[in-house]
């Protein structure tokens, strides 16, 4: 619909081009006339002539005129034309765009719907129970402590005992993984998994590293359960190849297992003969390791690199980073903390300098990951900072592996009896 304005104005445009032109044929008549009768009383052959020049310019005059406004008509038609194309145009990229958002929010809501399926088909099944209470019937109910709760009471375990599981799981090489999605934002579609080594307690309790990891490098074996952690990382990526899908899978990785000489070499041995497999694997460490790495630990960096390999760092609580340091040791990733980046740009010039930086990682390759994001609220804040990457329990919290894949990895965690575990 053309606006008032433009009407009001295109229509007296027109009426004082149509009052000139009737102006101007009354002048040429007037002129005509005057002329004509001058003639006659010279000639009646000069008036004749005259008569036919000014009939002739006075219908060249009424052509011209004809002419003149059938342009101006098709002209502002061919305009309105082209701007009722244009606008079509916005509406179908609108309309593509929307339609594109609605089918990503609806195959969140099927993964969503789908991970409550499992789930309540894991608890009908009766997995995953913990303890017998009774109800008031008197008849025995289960009572279930999720894999993924973090409030599952792990630090009622005593020293003691976590130690004894700790070295139960290292003598039986029973290391179970559990898998949580790192997402791209803000269409929060899964591009990569961290995985995580746990040890189970009892059925549907799991001893996360925080709990254990103490105890394990007091007994100087962190770095076997890096390296069962790691068979398990690659017969994954061995499994996701054969099925086509390229997916990156971040795993946590002590300083002092890269210093071990038979899991390096046996690592590099595997990497060098499955190269492929290689840029598909993101070893991660605390920021606070990395900047306390000795040169060899660097080198060994370098080999791994070489091969394809990337490297992550988490708990990066610093602004003021030394990106060419970053580049060097073949830093790809950084984590930091949703709550922390928040609370730490309480001023504008925080948040400026915050935001600044993670520009310029980004510029040089280096992926910004916001993570610990529970809440809604927590992600809608910190999309002041444009993240592209998120993990937290608002997009998935650690799970057996195959709950955020269609494909199972189930037969790579069923062990047959006396079956050891190596590279390869």
């Amino acid at each position: 619909m053309i606006p008032l304005r433009a009407k009001t104005k295109r229509k007296s445009s027109g009426v004082s081009r149509s009052t000139f032109a009737r102006a101007l044929i009354g002048y040429v008549l007037f002129c005509g006339v005057l002329v004509v009768t001058l003639s006659t009383f010279i000639s009646l052959q000069l008036a004749v002539m005259n008569f036919a020049i000014f009939a002739l310019l006075i219908i060249g005059s009424f052509e011209y005129i004809r002419r003149r406004n059938w342009e101006n008509a098709s002209e502002f038609k061919f305009k309105n034309i082209q701007k009722t194309q244009e606008n079509l145009r916005d509406d179908l990229i609108r309309h593509h765009d929307s339609l594109r958002a609605a089918k990503e929010g609806l195959a969140n809501i099927n993964h969503q719907v789908d991970f409550i399926k499992r789930n309540y088909a894991y608890v009908q099944n009766g997995l995953g129970q913990t303890g017998r209470q009774t109800d008031q019937t008197g008849r025995r109910v289960s009572t279930l402590i999720a894999n993924d709760d973090p409030f599952a009471d792990h630090a009622s375990l005593s020293d003691m005992v976590v130690q004894e599981l700790v070295k139960t799981a290292i003598d039986n090489e029973r290391i179970d993984i559990f898998v949580q999605p790192i997402v791209h934002l803000p269409q929060r579609k899964p591009v990569g998994f961290e995985l995580y080594a746990r040890i189970r307690a009892k059925a549907g309790l799991y001893v996360p590293a925080g709990r254990y990891m103490a105890m394990a490098r007091a007994q100087n074996v962190t770095g076997i359960i890096d390296n069962l952690l790691l068979i398990r990382t690659l017969k994954i990526l061995k499994e996701q190849s054969r099925s086509g899908t390229k997916t990156q899978f971040f795993v946590n990785i002590e300083p002092a297992s890269l210093k071990n000489s038979k899991f390096m070499r046996d690592l590099l041995s595997f990497m060098a003969n499955n190269r492929s497999l290689a840029k598909n694997l993101v070893f991660e460490m605390p920021y606070a390791d990395f900047k306390k790495l000795p040169a060899p630990i660097t080198k060994i960096m370098d080999a791994l690199s070489l091969l394809g390999c990337q490297f992550s760092l988490d708990h990066v609580t610093e602004t003021d980073l030394d990106i060419k340091l970053l580049l060097r040791n073949h830093v790809r990733y950084l984590k930091m903390r949703g709550e922390w980046m928040l609370s730490n740009t309480k001023t504008d010039l925080d948040f400026t300098h915050l935001w600044r930086m993670k520009q310029k990682l980004e510029a040089n390759g280096i992926r910004v990951i916001a993570d610990r994001i529970e809440t809604e609220s927590t992600l809608l804040e910190l999309f002041d900072f444009d993240p592209h990457y998120g993990q937290g329990f608002l997009f998935g919290k650690p799970d057996m592996p195959g709950a955020y894949e269609p494909f199972s990895y189930a037969k790579h965690y069923t062990r047959r009896q006396g079956e050891k575990e190596t590279f390869g």
